[in-house]
């Protein structure tokens, strides 16, 4: 993971210790970004006692993209003999990295693991209540191809939900403890039990255990400092790989946790018609969206009666201030014709894709933007994916943050870029 200020020192990357940006001044803008291949050099280990998020484990921490051309490891830090090439051959010596660079993609697979459980899910600690809206989706004839108009989200139903998580242990011969355990999801109505899982209409949006090694990329979770996103789809057919489609449907969520509130978008795709062999490839159309508003421990309701932060918060002003902080990049006109942009109640505004081509190349890539303002800081989060039948898999999850009161001031003004790795 880096940080960077786009002003004055755009570009700047810094080691970072966990969502702490050392020696950036919260006054200015930071930008984060957690890249699949981002691997953490830390070498220190934890016992099962151990508090990771509490204490210094991950201090100065830098993430190292593998896929760079430019990145030269320290051989010798990790394996002083692979320097002495008389004493290995090219293949064991490139073992032994691959061996390295495996420990640092675990620990980094650790890391997410127990940050999304610490900062989304509260350690299972407590939970979020929250009103949630449906909304259908709402085709003209010819939505999608000549002649047709962007579909329209219409109201559909709501619900109050709640929302936690929590930890199981499973067998394993790994020595890693993160190895052993799986996080679980659970979402039910209020007034009903766990036999009645929301999950049953809305579906799920995550792996049924969550292991470390979901947080790799491409399984499509990923948690960069107080923003996430997770996925979950469906192969067409059995054999295929459940990370790469093509898929009959997938569903996406991002969110954002701030102050004791938790404002997340889940997404539903599914492939109009059969899914034939001979339809492998058609595209995945939205079929819901739902807008989460939740709060801790108490129904947002009843907390927006006690807080006007709250309310403003969760329910106020229609839309972010002068649309999304940092427009990202979505294609050509013809890409850029299959994405909606919506404001939300809450100072928030989102912009999605509502068909995802799952033909075509990998580069062509799609974008899920969430901006929310729910106090004096403004963030948003663009979740970043590959395209073609990897629309599942992350090339980057990347966070903005800014002082409400500065986000005119340093809004970028680049016309949509990706952020600098």
């Amino acid at each position: 993971r880096s940080a960077r200020q786009l002003l004055p020192f755009a570009g700047k990357k810094i080691t970072t210790t966990t969502t702490n940006h050392i020696g950036l001044p919260r006054s200015f803008v930071v930008s984060i970004q957690s890249s699949p291949n981002d691997n953490d050099d830390s070498t220190n280990n934890f016992d099962d006692g151990d508090t990771i998020f509490d204490g210094d484990g991950y201090e100065e921490m830098e993430f190292v993209d593998y896929s760079d051309p430019n990145y030269k490891v320290d051989l010798e830090a990790f394996y002083p003999s692979l320097n002495q090439k008389e004493s290995l051959t090219d293949e064991e010596a490139a073992v032994k990295i691959e061996e390295m660079r495996e420990q640092r993609r675990k620990r980094n697979d650790e890391y997410q693991f127990e940050t999304y459980f610490a900062k989304v899910l509260q350690k299972g600690s407590s939970e979020f209540k929250g009103d949630w809206t449906v909304y259908s989706v709402v085709r003209d004839a010819g939505t999608g191809g000549d002649g047709g108009g962007p579909p329209k989200l219409a109201p559909d139903s709501e619900h109050q939900v709640t929302s936690r998580g929590k930890k199981i242990k499973v067998e394993t011969d790994s020595e890693w403890r993160v190895d052993s355990e799986r996080i679980v999801h659970e979402e039910f109505t209020k007034g009903k039990d766990n036999d009645n899982h929301i999950g049953i209409n809305l579906g799920t949006y995550w792996p049924e255990k969550m292991s470390s090694f979901d947080f790799r990329g491409e399984q499509g979770n990923m948690v960069v400092g107080n923003a996430y996103t997770i996925c979950d789809a469906d192969p067409v057919r059995e054999e295929n790989n459940v990370d790469e489609g093509p898929f009959s449907a997938m569903r996406t969520e991002i969110g954002i946790v701030s102050d004791g509130m938790r404002f997340r978008v889940k997404f539903d795709y599914r492939i109009d018609g059969d899914t034939t062999i001979g339809n492998d490839l058609a595209p995945l159309s939205l079929h819901q969206l739902t807008v989460c508003r939740e709060t801790l421990d108490a129904w947002p309701l009843d907390a927006q009666a006690s807080s006007p932060a709250t309310s403003q918060a969760l329910f106020g002003t229609e839309g972010a201030s002068g649309g999304l902080y940092d427009p990202p990049p979505v294609g050509g006109e013809d890409q850029r014709s299959q994405y909606l942009f919506v404001n939300l109640k809450g100072k928030a505004s989102i912009l999605f894709p509502h068909t995802i081509d799952q033909g075509g190349s990998e580069a062509k890539g799609w974008v899920f933007s969430l901006d929310w303002t729910p106090g004096k800081w403004r963030y948003q989060v663009d979740r970043k994916v590959r395209g073609g039948t990897k629309v599942k898999c992350l090339r980057t999850l990347e966070l903005s943050e800014v002082r409400e009161s500065d986000a005119e001031e340093y809004r970028p003004r680049d016309g949509g870029q990706d952020m600098r790795q």
